[in-house]
């Protein structure tokens, strides 16, 4: 059994797309035309968002998953779901999470 973790898996997978997407080669030597290319670097970029998610605001879990942006009040904000307590909350383009109402949590 291997000590890594997912994080190194994650790293090391990103560090792929990046070669790839900057080469504009598979590592089996493969070329990629630019739209694949395009899609290898925004899979990387997705990939590396992952590894930096915030912490629960309300539970302090770090295990959070992003839901995508969304347009608010003329600024994009991230929508996150808690795993562990199931809470819904976001974030600013900064990280910084942002404060709801409590009607906001139903969703």
């Amino acid at each position: 059994m291997s000590d890594s973790t997912i994080g190194d898996a994650l790293r090391l997978a990103i560090n792929v797309l990046r070669d790839s997407a900057e080469s504009r080669k598979m590592p089996s030597g493969v070329a990629l035309d630019d739209g694949a290319a395009k899609r290898h670097s925004d899979a990387a970029q997705t990939l590396e968002r992952s590894l930096t998610l915030p912490k629960c605001p309300l539970c302090d879990s770090g295990k959070t998953s992003s839901r995508g942006l969304l347009p608010a009040r003329g600024a994009i904000v991230e929508e996150h779901r808690c795993m562990n307590c199931g809470d819904v909350f976001y974030t600013d383009a900064g990280g910084n999470v942002l404060s709801l109402a409590a009607d906001d949590h139903s969703k």
